[in-house]
């Protein structure tokens, strides 16, 4: 077995003999007659060596920790896991800095005139390179944010060095072509250099990810630092930091999103941090807000918003809870029952709060249309090629698609609310304790037809892989209980193409969830599904939209 012992020590061996190689490199720019290729050569070997014994103890010692989805239950068991990630992070990073010291002295030998070179700033580079490397020891072992965020700098400013060298390099291209040997033999010496900031970049990161627990990039780092509004790093903290961040659940937006449990002198508090492109994190602040106004307690507080170049972070309520689609999994059927009630009485109340008149047309084929690439790229040909259901031959989906299109400019809903946008069962929370139904993830909240919302959920009960037939019931009796209240407020309000606008929803949400799961079996299942409902909307019903009705099988599990 091996120990973390053992492992510290191949560490430090190869931070110091990367520092030799970065050393050389700087000599053989001094005098390359004073280095021996050889030698570095050698050495860049016995780095390759080292990393690999490094890696291979990192794995060795994962195994003997205990299994779990979060590194093991124990919060010792989770940091040692975060700390032997690092590790291997780092030594990787670590073997490539050795590479491109290799490199640099190869180029050595290409110099014609070493005095040039010598007129050239390329000592700035080491100066921080090797600054940096001197930290990495302490940085990692003693959780030392600050020294991490010192290393991450080191990329910042080779960058800075490196525009600078390329610029002058630009010049003497232009002025002193008889140079031209020497002026490209440095600009990849400079590019070499450039890319050893990058992998101090990727150490730094990883000691930042190992001490906060969750994979973070510097700006994602920096951004949740502001946010917080807190100082993150304090020099008399016995941890080196103030908070800890575990990953909450999946999102396909692009952004991060992870509970954050920040320190404080009075014990702790936890919030939710998401952080992505400035557009979508500020149109969920506004939509949050906007939600404070219409219901207030039923989406989580913003506590929370910053900005920075094209990116936006934001902080937000940890609710009390539990997600409608764990209660359907794995849930006990009272609560789920009740937090059906809460759920029917809370859109109720918004549904008829916000309700405009005034025709709007939802465009669920146009949405289907945008998303057609993104499908096709995980199941070509699904849109061109026809199927078979039963002893009836299915025309290809595309062509059904586009007769829909025709019809749903005449498929216009009466009167518009304010929607969810992306209303599906992990988007719903329902606190047991308080009886109450929270909303989240409500970037895409809006003015719409509320069909959209009943189509979305409706789908995201169908599509979850989840085969056990007791699950399975309580899926479809979901399903049919929400769609039940559906047709009865689209009834109150006199909606009549309701269930025609609700076929085309189905459709467009089984389709684009088709983009979302590799299982062949699944994506056929709903792409079957969606194709069983146009066939009733478009040749199953007798001209008036009145009359047209969603049949029970069309729901079916």
């Amino acid at each position: 077995m091996h120990t973390i012992t053992g492992l510290v020590e191949n560490f430090r061996f190869m931070v110091l003999e990367v520092t030799k190689q970065v050393e050389d490199a700087y000599a053989a720019l001094e005098d390359p007659d004073e280095v021996s290729l050889d030698r570095v050569e050698e050495r860049d070997d016995y780095i390759d060596n080292l990393k690999d014994v490094i890696e291979s103890k990192c794995y060795s010692l994962l195994v003997q920790l205990p299994a779990g989805d979060d590194g093991g239950a124990d919060p010792a068991d989770r940091r040692r896991t975060n700390r032997l990630k690092a590790v291997n992070t780092i030594a990787n990073n670590l073997e490539r800095i050795g590479d491109m010291c290799s490199n640099v002295v190869r180029q050595t030998a290409f110099i014609e005139d070493i005095g040039y070179i010598h007129r050239r700033d390329y000592r700035s580079f080491f100066d921080v390179i090797l600054a940096a490397l001197k930290l990495i020891p302490d940085a990692l072992l003693e959780d030392d944010v600050t020294k991490a965020l010192d290393i991450c700098r080191a990329e910042f400013e080779t960058d800075r060095y490196c525009d600078g060298n390329i610029s002058e390099i630009l010049i003497d291209l232009r002025y002193n072509p008889r140079r031209t040997g020497d002026l490209v033999t440095y600009l990849l010496i400079v590019r070499y250099l450039e890319r050893l900031g990058d992998a101090l970049l990727n150490i730094g990161e990883a000691i930042i990810s190992s001490v906060v627990g969750e994979k973070l990039r510097i700006y994602q780092y920096r951004a949740l630092e502001e946010t917080l509004g807190a100082e993150g790093v304090r020099e008399d903290d016995d941890d080196g930091v103030r908070f800890s961040l575990a990953p909450v659940g999946q999102t396909r937006s692009g952004c991060r999103v992870g509970r954050v449990t920040e320190h404080r002198d009075d014990g702790y508090r936890r919030v939710i941090f998401k952080e992505g492109k400035l557009r979508k994190i500020a149109r969920e602040k506004e939509n949050l807000e906007r939600w404070e106004e219409l219901v207030p307690g039923l989406p989580p507080r913003v506590f929370g918003f910053e900005s920075r170049g094209d990116y936006g972070s934001i902080l937000i309520e940890n609710l009390n809870g539990t997600t409608l689609q764990s209660l359907v999994v794995g849930g006990d059927q009272i609560r789920l029952a009740r937090a059906r009630r809460g759920l029917f009485a809370a859109l109720e109340d918004i549904w008829s709060r916000t309700l405009e008149p005034g025709p709007v047309n939802a465009g669920f084929m146009r949405q289907l249309n945008s998303r057609r690439p993104s499908v096709e790229r995980v199941h070509p040909g699904l849109f061109d090629n026809g199927s078979r259901i039963c002893n009836l031959e299915a025309p290809p989906l595309g062509e059904q698609l586009r007769r829909a299109a025709e019809l749903e400019d005449e498929l216009e809903a009466p009167f518009s609310i304010f929607i969810h946008g992306d209303f599906n069962l992990d988007n719903v929370i329902f606190d047991a304790e308080n009886g109450r139904v929270h909303f989240i993830d409500v970037n895409r909240s809006r003015r719409g037809d509320y069909v959209q919302d009943v189509s979305v959920f409706l789908v995201s009960n169908f599509r979850l892989p989840v085969f056990d037939p007791a699950i399975r019931n309580r899926l479809e009796k979901t399903m049919g209980a929400f769609l039940a209240f559906a047709r009865d407020f689209a009834r109150r309000r006199d909606d009549v193409t309701f269930q025609a606008r609700l076929t085309l929803g189905l459709v467009r949400s089984l389709v684009t969830s088709t983009r979302f799961t590799l299982d062949a079996e699944l994506a056929r299942a709903m792409i079957l599904r969606a194709q069983y409902l146009l066939d009733n909307l478009l040749d199953g019903h007798d001209g008036s939209w009145e009359t047209f009705e969603l049949t029970a099988e069309a729901l079916a599990i």
